[in-house]
């Protein structure tokens, strides 16, 4: 939440490809960014787990998940979060509010309380990709994860223009 508030005036607060992929869907990023944002925000997450890595013990990989509640939990709250995102931070009605970084941090925090035994919780291809990194997951999950995030935010995208168009928002 706090990054949210500190990035938002220079990126939108953009830290997770997914929520670029529902952005740029939407319209509101420009696709020409597209490319540049994920880059940056791999290129962020990495550098986040080799400094963890570093800085920590970090434990081996332990047990597996069911692939199932791990594609339901992750495709879920990267939708959820997704689409809070362009609900409240995007959605052109929403303009000028003072809350959308704590309904943006609420739903990962709800999020991981939700399905974090079920997945990694990650609902963010690069903090999948630092996970990954700092050798806390198995390869297979991890790109199950990062698929499941990737399509999380594209219905999101979709879900968001379908309201938008269709002006099903109400008004004053």
């Amino acid at each position: 939440m706090i990054m949210v508030y500190a990035g938002g005036l220079v990126s939108g607060g953009h830290y997770n490809p997914a929520v670029s992929l529902a952005a740029a869907i939407s319209g509101a990023l420009p696709w020409r960014y597209f490319i540049q944002y994920v880059i940056s925000q791999c290129l962020g997450g990495v550098f986040a787990a080799k400094l963890i890595t570093y800085l920590a013990f970090i434990p081996h990989p332990t047990g597996n998940f069911v692939v199932m509640p791990l594609i339901l939990g992750e495709f879920l709250f990267t939708f959820a979060l997704c689409f809070v995102v362009l609900m409240s931070a995007v959605y052109p009605k929403s303009s000028g509010n003072s809350y959308y970084g704590l309904a943006i941090g609420s739903t990962v925090t709800v999020g991981a309380y939700a399905v974090g035994s079920l997945c990694y919780a990650a609902f963010n291809p690069a903090v999948a990709l630092s996970v990954l990194i700092m050798g806390l997951a198995f390869k297979k999950y991890i790109v199950i994860t990062i698929v499941a995030n990737f399509l999380g935010g594209a219905v999101a995208a979709m879900v968001y223009k379908f309201i938008r168009n269709n002006q099903l928002i109400l008004t004053d």
